[in-house]
């Protein structure tokens, strides 16, 4: 556990806006990549414990997620708008990074997904920021 876990500690898990950096590296090819980079391992772990321990102990000690990023730095005020017509994330495979309403959407449907599993299982929500 790295030291990391402590019955006084909680972490924050913080998402960057790193997108365009990974695509642009050839780390990823689309920003469902991006997505499920994060949560499909949060996922199977809330499935299987057992598979996973390590990943389900350190769940236990998050609290919630925040994106970072500062939205007032978008290049143009049309990046911060967010349109159910705009590319859906496995077709998001521009260059560039979706606004950040985008990644605040797909963030929050993800865990909220997450959540309902983690409740219906009878495991604590993660807060989102």
């Amino acid at each position: 556990n790295h030291g990391l876990i402590h019955e006084n500690n909680r972490w924050m898990i913080q998402i960057p806006r790193l997108y365009s950096i990974y695509k642009k590296n050839g780390e990823i090819q689309n920003f469902q990549q991006f997505l499920s980079n994060i949560f499909e391992p949060l996922f199977e772990a809330t499935f299987d414990p057992e598979a996973h321990p390590e990943v389900y102990k350190f769940m236990d000690q998050v609290s919630g997620f925040d994106t970072v990023d500062d939205e007032s730095k978008s290049p143009m005020p049309n990046d911060r708008n967010f349109s159910s017509r705009q590319l859906t994330p496995d077709r998001w495979d521009l260059a560039d990074n979706p606004s950040y309403k985008y990644y605040s959407y797909y963030i929050y449907a993800n865990i909220r997904v997450l959540n309902m599993l983690r409740e219906h299982r009878g495991l604590r929500p993660f807060d989102f920021r």
